[in-house]
């Protein structure tokens, strides 16, 4: 449907193609902070201008990395001189229930470190363009055209080589297409230029060591701990198998190669450590030589693919260009063209961009960490509290199969977690962690298992847990059957019954109701002083959501024909609603991030305000919670540096649920250079770009996506039912958007 002003009007479906395609990623030139990663949701390839991974020293941050969800590395503890074993949590008594965290560091700094860092995700592999003669670096590379053609997910790159970089001649042409199959984790290249068939350009193949450090993924530096080789049936072989081994950790690449002129190349080593090229065999061509081409698809896997499986680039590209445009066609679209509103063109090219970015980084098989799969942020490790951000909007725009494959990881982790609510907390159900890798690389070579990353603060978090509940109504939403009912029954009860044991293990205070903790921190950490978290209680986001999730987990019960569990309902009717405080400078009462707070909003991020957008509720006044926006804004307009690119989107959720459509539209608008530091600026690629602490980060975008979903799209339960939910009804955003869902 058409949705312009306030009226429906009738036409033809929104030509997808031509949305997706004219906002095609063009460079001309070298952008080291906007690479471009192409994947399929489990496996991504991060590539520079040449294509490939060829200019990795001059791209350092983001940095130039192969990653996947299911490649980790862990240091042994013995090389780190550590036993894990020895860990020691701090022992937590509130209202007489003993419980242990593991939030405590001193004493042994080393080894909270250690459990920190490992497991930590891989590179792996560098995948780059070897000269025979001289080194490809910046300098070498010119006449630059590179093109992202999102509707087959395709990267084609047109450059020359010059003289300056050390080649003979200037100006030699060189073209490289390059793609990710989109079902299997392999990647596609092609390689033309008159330097192949002279033998002077070919392709190199390198793999790292795990890196330790907090944006990590390759260590270059320490080749004697890990062994790498070939499996080949000799020169010319064109199906070579290349093995990694780093300690515990074991995969394999298997090549498929082939050259336009008949030549062969074998995979041989190229001197030094774990350091390989495809060299050509057969005779070089003198120059002037005409256009050659050499082909290779690299296929990535724990197992040893077998040679008849190997894919070649002709069937990777043919797989590309069917998959792609079957993916655009389906789920949601929207378009902003013939909109006067400021922002609406660069609102459209984000929300493609970023529907790309996530479709290719955040629909694997394991929650989605911070920065996708372009480089590490937290040693690889993804965030559970987070998981909203990152893959709420699959549900929103009616891809919700891309967020339920990540599902089966909570079956996955619950043997450990829910050993761990009950033996080492006292409570009944699953307590979902907070920083983490799979649960088949939480455990140690002495058996110690982590639950998750230590931390001063990360363990004291509550918001993760209503978000499987969360998932589980929409999922059932888009398909209401017995069967969706009973494939999240067991998460659900898991869920329910540690929030309502933890609930009731409070004592009701003065008001006869129960706060929510302590121990507790709310989803920022500075906003009540120095006051610990063993002696916080009822945050004012945290207590909306888990009654809003509670309330969902006995409506689940009710589908089902089933007695709710009187725990549930008891902890849902007696969590302490938040408190409103007067607050100076908004000359009005506000929600604080906790009851008795001393900050409303530390470095502008107002978590009180995600009530309104995850958990819609009475429980709290809309007029406070509206000033409390309103002051929060402001404060936010007034910061140098955003802390995080996704607050203007939430925040503008929280605004649309309140009636605010044009504050939502401006918050939803936020142009580039809006801070004096850049953050929160999209860049070329897509990417939201925070500051040199994250040069990328994720749930910007898809918190983007969520927000445009609510506002231009589906809307949300409880709106006016008409169209523009969110956005300003003057005329000034002409609006086409078809098949979106309506939010919780």
């Amino acid at each position: 449907m058409f949705l312009a002003f306030s009226q429906i009007i009738s036409g033809a479906p929104i030509d997808r193609e031509a949305l997706v395609r004219r906002h095609n990623v063009h460079s001309s030139s070298i952008s080291t902070e906007s690479p471009l990663t192409i994947g399929n949701g489990e496996f991504a390839f991060t590539a520079d201008v040449t294509g490939l991974q060829t200019l990795n020293e001059s791209y350092r941050s983001p940095p130039l990395q192969t990653m996947s969800h299911w490649g980790w590395h862990t240091v042994p503890a013995r090389l780190a001189g550590v036993e894990p074993r020895q860990f020691v949590e701090q022992t937590v008594q509130v209202n007489g229930h003993v419980s242990h965290y593991p939030t405590n560091c001193t004493g042994q700094t080393a080894l909270c470190d250690y459990l920190r860092a490992n497991p930590h995700r891989l590179n792996l592999a560098r995948v780059f363009l070897r000269g025979q003669s001289a080194d490809l670096d910046a300098s070498a590379i010119g006449d630059i055209s590179q093109q992202l053609d999102l509707w087959t997910g395709t990267l084609r790159s047109n450059f020359s080589l010059s003289a300056n970089g050390g080649w003979p001649n200037s100006g030699v042409p060189v073209a490289v297409v390059t793609a990710v199959h989109p079902t299997r984790d392999a990647l596609a290249l092609r390689v033309c230029s008159p330097l192949v068939a002279q033998g002077e350009l070919s392709v190199g193949i390198a793999v790292p060591y795990g890196d330790t450090s907090f944006k990590g993924g390759s260590d270059w530096s320490r080749p004697s701990r890990h062994e790498s080789s070939i499996t080949s049936s000799g020169s010319c072989d064109p199906l070579p198998l290349m093995s990694h081994t780093l300690d515990n950790t074991t995969y394999h690449i298997r090549l498929r190669i082939n050259s336009s002129d008949g030549a062969c190349h074998s995979l041989v080593s190229a001197g030094r450590p774990h350091d390989y090229t495809l060299a050509r065999q057969t005779a070089a061509s003198p120059p002037p030589a005409s256009m050659a081409c050499l082909e290779a698809t690299l296929e990535f896997d724990t197992e040893q693919l077998p040679s008849t499986s190997a894919l070649t680039v002709g069937e990777t590209l043919a797989a590309c260009r069917e998959h792609w445009p079957l993916t655009w066609q389906s789920g949601a679209a929207v378009e902003f063209s013939g909109s006067r509103a400021s922002g609406a063109t660069e609102l459209e090219r984000r929300v493609v961009l970023s529907q790309y970015i996530m479709m290719s980084q955040e629909a694997g098989s394991n929650p989605p960490q911070e920065t996708g799969l372009m480089l590490n942020s937290w040693f690889g490790k993804f965030h559970l509290e987070m998981r909203w951000h990152h893959q709420m909007h699959f549900h929103l725009w009616d891809r919700g199969g891309m967020a339920e494959r990540a599902d089966p990881y909570f079956e996955r982790a619950r043997p450990l977690a829910q050993w761990h609510t009950a033996a080492r907390q006292g409570f009944a159900g699953v307590r979902w962690p907070k920083m983490v890798a799979p649960p088949e690389h939480m455990s140690f070579e002495d058996g110690f298992q982590l639950f998750t990353g230590p931390s001063g603060a990360g363990p004291w978090l509550l918001w993760q847990q209503p978000h499987p509940i969360a998932f589980a109504e929409m999922s059932f939403r888009a398909a209401p059957h017995n069967a969706t009912l009973h494939r999240y029954r067991q998460l659900i009860a898991d869920t329910a019954d540690f929030m309502a044991d933890f609930v009731l293990a409070s004592p009701a205070d003065h008001r006869g109701c129960r706060p929510l903790g302590p121990p507790v921190f709310t989803a920022e950490l500075e906003s009540n002083g120095d006051i610990p978290a063993t002696q916080t209680s009822n945050p004012t986001f945290e207590v909306t959501y888990w009654r809003f999730g509670l309330g969902m987990a006995s409506r689940w019960w009710d589908r089902m024909q089933l007695p709710v569990p009187p725990g549930w309902t008891a902890a849902e009717l007696a969590l302490c609603p938040p408190a409103p405080q007067p607050y100076a400078p908004a000359h009005a009462d506000v929600y604080f991030p906790y009851e008795h707070s001393s900050t409303f909003a530390p470095s502008g991020y107002a978590t009180q305000l995600f009530s309104a957008v995850f958990a819609p509720t009475s429980l709290l006044n809309a007029s406070v919670l509206e000033a409390s926006l309103l002051q929060a804004v402001t404060e936010l307009h007034a910061l140098t540096d955003l802390p995080w690119c996704s607050d203007p989107p939430m925040y503008a959720m929280a605004a649309a649920r309140l009636g605010l459509r044009n504050l939502a539209a401006e918050l939803l608008v936020q142009p580039n250079g809006s801070t004096a530091s850049k953050t929160s600026d999209y860049l070329p690629s897509g990417q939201c770009r925070m500051n040199t602490f994250l040069p990328t980060y994720t749930p910007g975008n898809g918190a983007l996506l969520a927000a445009v979903a609510m506002l231009a799209g589906g809307g949300w339960d409880g709106d006016d039912g008409q169209p523009l939910p969110g956005l300003p009804r003057d005329g000034s955003w002409v609006v086409r958007a078809e098949g979106f869902a309506k939010a919780l």
